[in-house]
């Protein structure tokens, strides 16, 4: 899945740390268009709480992979990674590949783990554990360091491989190793510098309550129930706002923030790991990083 691509790079790193900003400056200035490898960009009905691109800017620069799901539907990593290497691979334009979901860029930029399909009797069987949680800390504490013990999709899809296999899934990892295919630049920005961008940021999604609204249009619609996104950092907050969970709305926002900065360390963590990413510093001049990426696709240095 990997060979006949166009030219791309991947900008990534902490959620709040400019990737959006710096991704449409690029793609301006550099005629590129923008992949999205954020995985709350794909539903359609959720812009809020997922900082979505506006509007405005989704149309100035053409962007791929948003706004694809509908409420109750899903994506999963495999047709994902199919979807958007056709489209590095039936277009003549630079792409620059945006986000912060570190399993959906694996998979597009290395692909996926040889491992088999779980059967349906493993995949109720880990729906019905009471904690998967504290399971999957027995089992497999090394992969729960790397994804959200709130991210319970992730952790039951970690699970059900240990029940299929009788292997963790870090070890699949150890045991096959997967190359990637293109260089990656990431913003460093200091942990004080992040906390108020992402102050800000909570903010601006309650003014008006426009995320206690968004919420509240989404579970309006019965395919909700269930659904994965509303599980995630800042939704999963306001539902359980609007169901008694919190005294204020105060208490909800300053959760929201502290979740979403443990969600940024998780996400240092996982692109630190990953040497082919070439780190600048968030009060960099944009020419350095505008240049470096000129020389990448200019010279056909962009691949690893």
């Amino acid at each position: 899945m990997k060979s006949n691509r166009t030219r791309h790079i991947f900008i990534v790193g902490q959620t709040a740390s400019g990737k959006t900003g710096l991704s449409l400056k690029l793609a301006k200035d550099l005629d590129a268009e923008i992949l999205n490898t954020d995985s709350l960009m794909f539903y359609k009905d959720l812009s809020i709480g997922t900082a979505k691109p506006s509007k405005e800017e989704l149309l100035t620069v053409p962007h791929h992979m948003v706004d694809i799901c509908d409420v109750g539907e899903d994506i999963n990593a495999s047709d994902y990674s199919e979807k958007a290497h056709d489209i590095l691979s039936n277009n003549k334009k630079n792409f620059l590949c945006v986000g912060g979901s570190g399993f959906y860029i694996d998979a597009l930029d290395k692909g996926l783990l040889p491992l088999p399909q779980t059967d349906q009797a493993i995949v109720e069987e880990v729906n019905a554990l009471g904690d998967p949680v504290e399971f999957l800390k027995d089992v497999d504490p090394e992969t729960l360091k790397t994804i959200s013990e709130e991210d319970l999709y992730r952790v039951k899809r970690a699970l059900q491989v240990y029940c299929q296999t009788g292997k963790p899934l870090s070890q699949w990892k150890k045991e096959n190793v997967l190359k990637p295919y293109a260089k990656k630049i990431a913003l460093h920005i200091e942990r004080d510098q992040l906390l108020e961008r992402v102050k800000l940021r909570v903010d601006m999604m309650f003014e008006e309550e426009s995320l206690i609204e968004e919420v509240k249009r989404a579970l309006e619609d019965n395919k909700s129930e269930g659904w994965r996104p509303l599980s995630s950092v800042g939704y999963k907050q306001t539902l359980d706002y609007l169901n008694g969970g919190y005294s204020s709305l105060e208490e909800v926002k300053a959760d929201i923030v502290t979740k979403t900065m443990q969600l940024a360390k998780r996400q240092k963590t996982w692109f630190k790991k990953d040497p082919t990413v070439k780190w600048f510093s968030f009060n960099d001049d944009y020419s350095v990083i505008k240049d470096y990426v000129m020389d990448l696709w200019e010279t056909e240095k962009w691949r690893v």
